[in-house]
């Protein structure tokens, strides 16, 4: 099992978009508090909206502002791909350049390049990082081009490419892919079109059309999906409009 039965991992989204930034500076610092008071494990889960930092399970990425992505915490899966298997590495060591968009999993980790390329290393038990193998990488290889968004749950990936299009891989137990199966996938599958934002949970999805409407899938074990049931979804299920 991956992450469907949620256990004692919290899962934040959260989008950085413009105007947004000090409300979810203010809900992060919540959620650690939180966690603190009652010993659970954090996971900072991010959505597609141009991050440039994001915190996986044990590890950090950050994009400087030449566009350089630097990366330290736990290493044992190559998550940090710098090229190494360290343990951990406890001060930032530099992976790539030009990079505008950055995404932690629980254990793995995407980077959008400047030129819409789509990039991926860390663990790949559940093929996560969409390059058709489910083979550990300490180093970042090629998944697609023409992307212009990303989001990582514990160990399933969005993709949001520049025409609207989003695409899921990874571990799908819970549906957390939104393709109509159960199906775990080591490459991309098209999910839906029309998309503005998404954002991962640790085993849910949410997105946001460009007609403004809210979608979401995957595990709702506590409701996360906000359809009225505690169903999982392995489609995608209407939940607001007006967003």
């Amino acid at each position: 099992m991956a992450f469907c039965a949620s256990g004692n991992l919290i899962g934040v989204t959260a989008s950085a978009a413009a105007g947004k930034k000090s409300a979810v500076k203010i809900l992060l610092a919540a959620a650690v508090a939180i966690a603190a008071i009652l010993g659970y494990y954090c996971v900072f889960f991010g959505g597609a909206a141009g991050n440039i930092i994001s915190a996986g399970s044990r590890h950090t990425l950050a994009i400087r502002k030449d566009g350089s992505l630097w990366a330290w915490g736990y290493n044992g899966f190559g998550q940090l791909g710098d090229g190494t298997n360290f343990d951990s590495r406890n001060a930032p060591a530099k992976v790539m350049d030009e990079v505008a968009n950055v995404a932690a999993g629980g254990a793995h980790t995407l980077a959008v390049k400047k030129d819409g390329s789509l990039w991926a290393w860390g663990r790949n038990k559940y093929g996560q990082l969409g390059d058709g193998t489910e083979i550990d990488r300490n180093a970042p290889v090629k998944v697609m081009d023409e992307v212009a968004g990303v989001a990582a749950g514990f160990a399933h990936t969005l993709a949001i490419k520049k025409d609207g299009s989003l695409w899921a891989w990874g571990n799908n137990e819970c549906g957390q892919l939104g393709n109509g199966t159960m199906i775990d996938r080591n490459a991309p599958v098209k999910v839906m079109d029309e998309v503005a934002d998404v954002a991962a949970g640790g085993a849910h999805t949410l997105a946001i059309k460009k007609d403004g409407s809210l979608w979401a899938w995957g595990y709702n074990g506590d409701g996360q999906l906000g359809d009225g049931t505690q169903i999982n979804r392995n489609a995608p299920v209407k939940v607001m409009d007006k967003l």
